[in-house]
C-alpha cells in the first residue's frame, strides 16, 4: 500500500514538474499569444471593429482607484456618461447628441454637471433641449463617427456636435490594447478555462494548437488588426454623409493641446479638411485663460471644470448664431 501512493506521489510531482518545465518553455519561445479579460474598469471589448472598445453599460465604479475609471459617475444604460433618455424623442424637444474622447466624458471631472455637455444641458435645457453625450476616453475620429452610426442616430438628432483634438488622428488607443493584445476570435463559457488562458502560456499554447475547435466558440474574444495611422479624414467625410442623408445640423469643435496654447496663444487645432461648420475653440480658450487657467494642473489635454464652462459658452454661441436654429435657442 506505501508503494502505491510513493508512485502515486511520484506521478504527481512529475506532472508538477512537467508542467512547469513546459510553461518556462512556452513562456520563453513565446508559442502563445497573449490573451486578455474582455472587461476592464469601464471599458469593454466592441463587437465593431471600428469601434474596438466601448463603455459598460451602468457601470458603478468599485472604488475611487481611477485606472480605467476615469470618473467616478454611474455610467447610463447605454455606458455613457450623460443623462438616461428613451431612444423616441418627445415631441417638441430639440436633441443634441455630443460626440468625442476623454474631453467630452470629462476626465478627471468629479460631475458630469461641470463637464461641457453637461453644461450645455443645463443652460439649453429651458428650451426643451436634451442632450446625450457619446464621449468616450482614447476615442478617435473613426470610433466617434462609427459610434454615431452603431447608437446616436437611434436618438434622433436635431444637431450633432462632434469634439475635435489634436491627437485625433491617432490610432485607437492603448486602452484596447489593456483589454486584449492578441487573440484569435475565440471566447469560452468555463471561468476557469478562461482564468487559465488569461494566466498560463502553457495553456494557450495547448488550446490554440490542440483543443482549440473542442473548447471554443466565437466570437466573444476580439481579435486586434491594428489599423490605419490616421483615418480622421476618411472618418470626417463619412460624418459630412451622414449629415446629408439624416438632415441634422452639424457643429465641429476643435479643442487645442492646452499646454502648447499657454506656451503659444496664437496656436491653432490642426484640422485635416475644410468644412463650413468647423470651428476651433482656441481664440475662446486664449481669452478664457486670461481671467484664470483652463487647464487642469499638469495635464496638457484635459480642461478643469472653468475650461469645460469656457467650451459650453462657446458652443452655445455657435448655436445661437446658426440661422439654421434660429428660435430654438
Amino acid at each position: 500500500m506505501k508503494e502505491f501512493f510513493a508512485n502515486i506521489g511520484l506521478s504527481v510531482l512529475s506532472i508538477l514538474v512537467a508542467l512547469i518545465v513546459g510553461e518556462g518553455f512556452a513562456y520563453y519561445f513565446d508559442t502563445a499569444p497573449e490573451v486578455g479579460f474582455l472587461q476592464k474598469g469601464r471599458y469593454r471589448l466592441s463587437s465593431n471593429p471600428e469601434i474596438g472598445y466601448e463603455p459598460v453599460p451602468g457601470f458603478v465604479p468599485p472604488s475611487k482607484d481611477l485606472h480605467l475609471i476615469d470618473y467616478l459617475d454611474t455610467s447610463s444604460a447605454l455606458g455613457y456618461r450623460s443623462g438616461d433618455y428613451p431612444e423616441q424623442k418627445p415631441y417638441g424637444t430639440t436633441r443634441l447628441i455630443v460626440l468625442g474622447d476623454s474631453i467630452t466624458a470629462g476626465w478627471g471631472i468629479e460631475a458630469y454637471q461641470d463637464t461641457f455637455p453637461g453644461l450645455l444641458e443645463s443652460q439649453l435645457g429651458d428650451r426643451n433641449v436634451q442632450v446625450v453625450s457619446f464621449g468616450v476616453t482614447g476615442y478617435n475620429t473613426l470610433q466617434e463617427v462609427a459610434t454615431l452610426e452603431e447608437r446616436g442616430l437611434a436618438y434622433d438628432p436635431d444637431i450633432v456636435i462632434l469634439q475635435y483634438s489634436e491627437n485625433d488622428t491617432y490610432p485607437m488607443s492603448g486602452i484596447l490594447h489593456s483589454l486584449v493584445k492578441e487573440t484569435h476570435g475565440i471566447t469560452v463559457s468555463s471561468p476557469f478555462v478562461h482564468s487559465l488562458l488569461v494566466h498560463s502560456e502553457l495553456a494557450r499554447t495547448a488550446a490554440f494548437s490542440v483543443f482549440r475547435s473542442i473548447l471554443f466558440h466565437p466570437p466573444e474574444y476580439y481579435r486586434f488588426e491594428g489599423g490605419e495611422e490616421d483615418t480622421a479624414v476618411r472618418a470626417l467625410q463619412r460624418l459630412e454623409e451622414i449629415k446629408r442623408k439624416e438632415g441634422f445640423r452639424l457643429h465641429i469643435v476643435g479643442i487645442p493641446n492646452l499646454e502648447s496654447l499657454e506656451a503659444n496663444p496664437n496656436h491653432a487645432t490642426p484640422f485635416p479638411l475644410k468644412f463650413g461648420f468647423y470651428q476651433d475653440l482656441a481664440p475662446a480658450l486664449v481669452e478664457c485663460s486670461k481671467e484664470k487657467p483652463v487647464r487642469k494642473l499638469n495635464d496638457p489635454w484635459h480642461p478643469n471644470v472653468y475650461g469645460h464652462r469656457c467650451i459650453a459658452n462657446e458652443i452655445v454661441k455657435i448655436l445661437r448664431s446658426d440661422p439654421d436654429l434660429s428660435g430654438r435657442f
